[in-house]
């Protein structure tokens, strides 16, 4: 059949005018070898063309084939085709979430199916996922989704994330254990926080104590802290450490309070002492059986008062001396000063305040013992003893008024002994020897007499002030019989004054 085709297609070239001259000249067979190429080639074109045409058409035919499916149906299908994963994303796009997870099960992938339940806010179906898995880092994100604090934390503290953690534990309402890992974090302050709300009173305290110890390393004083902390321990019972802290926030009436119930008076009686509390803190020291100090608590408050007679006392009793002898004198109470200088030996100080005081014969002897003998004697004068007088005068080397007192109180041999004495040196020696001369006279102890009265004289010449004991002297020289030397002084006297006592008549009669 192609060959009849063929000749006939030659016969029909050879009626052609141009082909019959290419024929004649034969080359026909060359020119329809070329067109047979030609052709050939044309011919392998359009079959090629052809071919492509029918794969596009098969394509387009089975997206026009999956357009028209539902992605339900699509996804199925690539599910049994084992197409998974892109199944799973079809599933999800139409909302068959079960459809989904069920997918990446197959792709043994529990993850995968939490993540992606996960993303949907199916957090219950994800955990489940997630457990499955026993992925716990996956698992923590979905148990805080869906406010599972406590397990959540219980994940966050295996993994070292202990601030999250405690965070978590205290969302779940689980204070203590949130507390304790705050605290073994150092973050004390958060700690105490917890403590307190969780009531542990002593827990919080001594987190607090902590916190403001730890604030204290790092120069930033916080007394609140103390404060708070003093609170806690208070209520918890802890006295002692309540008074710490209350000392250490600066609250020194609260501290000697819980000092003071935690039998601690020492160390209350100083804070009640530091707060002006002062009848307490007295009380507190005798307590403590430090009554000295209790003592020395009200005179300083007497003292600031201005009740300085009460501050005296109490400075007294609180062995104080000095310090009450002041304030007595301050109040002018110049009798109790004085025995407080006396008992600390201030002998002088004690005689001044005596003698202020009216009580002379405590004064003199007080200025005994400070060995201020002639103040004393003249005071114990001034009273009547004599005789303390005397002792006092002979121990001071007033000889001269020792003798005249023993003359005075009829001791004649006492008041020779002491008139003897007075020495040349003494601006009264003069006085003495004539007040012994007089003595001995009277005493008919003639020569010593006259010894005495030359010794007054001490070969002055008859004068005014010398006129007595010359004359005294005279008539004893007189009695003596001793003419040739008394007659003489009568003359001198009475050449000064002729009207001296009797030297008239003697100088007359003897004349």
């Amino acid at each position: 059949m192609l060959a009849d085709s063929t000749a006939k297609t030659m016969d029909f070239l050879r009626t052609i005018p141009f082909v019959s001259s290419i024929e004649e000249a034969g080359y026909l067979d060359k020119v329809l070898t070329v067109i047979g190429i030609f052709a050939a080639f044309f011919f392998l074109k359009l079959l090629s063309k052809a071919g492509k045409a029918a794969v596009g058409a098969t394509k387009s035919s089975s997206r026009i084939k999956n357009a028209l499916w539902p992605p339900e149906k699509q996804a199925s299908s690539l599910e049994k085709r084992g197409n998974f994963e892109q199944a799973a994303l079809l599933y999800k796009e139409v909302g068959k979430i079960n459809d989904a997870v069920r997918c990446y099960q197959k792709l043994d992938d529990p993850v995968m199916a939490g993540e992606f339940l996960e993303a949907m806010d199916c957090f219950a179906e994800a955990e489940e996922m997630y457990r499955q898995a026993e992925s716990k880092k996956h698992l923590k994100n979905v148990l805080i989704a869906q406010d599972k604090w406590d397990e959540a934390a219980e994940i966050l503290l295996a993994e070292g994330k202990n601030s999250m953690a405690a965070d978590a534990f205290e969302k779940a309402g689980m204070l203590l254990r949130a507390a304790e890992i705050h605290d073994s974090a150092n973050n004390f302050n958060k700690a105490g926080n917890l403590y307190k709300s969780a009531g542990e009173s002593l827990k919080a305290a001594e987190a607090f104590e902590k916190a403001y110890m730890q604030d204290k390393v790092f120069m930033k004083e916080r007394p609140e802290l103390a404060v708070l902390a003093g609170d806690l321990f208070a209520e918890s019972g802890s006295a002692k450490e309540a008074g710490k802290m209350y000392a250490l926030g600066n609250r020194p009436d609260d501290a000697a309070a819980a000092y003071e119930s935690a039998g601690m008076y020492q160390e209350a009686g100083e804070l009640y002492f530091k707060a002006k509390q002062y009848e307490k803190a007295a009380e507190c020291f005798k307590l403590s059986g430090d009554t000295i100090q209790a003592a020395l608590v009200m005179a300083e408050h007497m003292e600031a008062e201005g009740n300085l007679s009460e501050a005296a006392a109490f400075y007294h009793e609180g062995d104080n001396t000095m310090k009450a002898a002041e304030m007595f004198e301050a109040a002018e109470m110049h009798a109790e000063a004085a025995e407080c200088y006396a008992e600390m030996g201030e002998y002088r100080t004690a005689a001044e305040c005596f003698e202020k005081s009216g009580q002379t014969l405590n004064a003199a002897e007080m200025f005994q013992h400070a060995g201020k003998f002639e103040h004393a004697a003249e005071l114990f004068l001034a009273v009547g003893e004599i005789e303390k007088a005397i002792s006092m005068f002979d121990k001071y080397g007033r000889f001269y008024d020792a003798g005249m007192l023993l003359a005075q109180l009829g001791m004649t041999g006492q008041a020779i002994t002491a008139l003897k004495k007075v020495s040349a040196e003494d601006r009264r020696f003069r006085e003495a020897n004539y007040l012994l001369g007089n003595i001995l006279r009277k005493n008919g102890l003639l020569p010593e007499a006259i010894d005495a009265y030359k010794n007054a004289v001490a070969q002055d010449p008859v004068g005014t002030g010398t006129m007595d004991i010359y004359y005294n002297l005279a008539l004893i020289l007189e009695k003596e019989e001793r003419h040739e030397e008394a007659r003489p002084i009568f003359r001198e006297i009475f050449s000064i004054n002729p009207d001296y006592k009797d030297v008239r008549q003697r100088t007359e009669t003897k004349s």
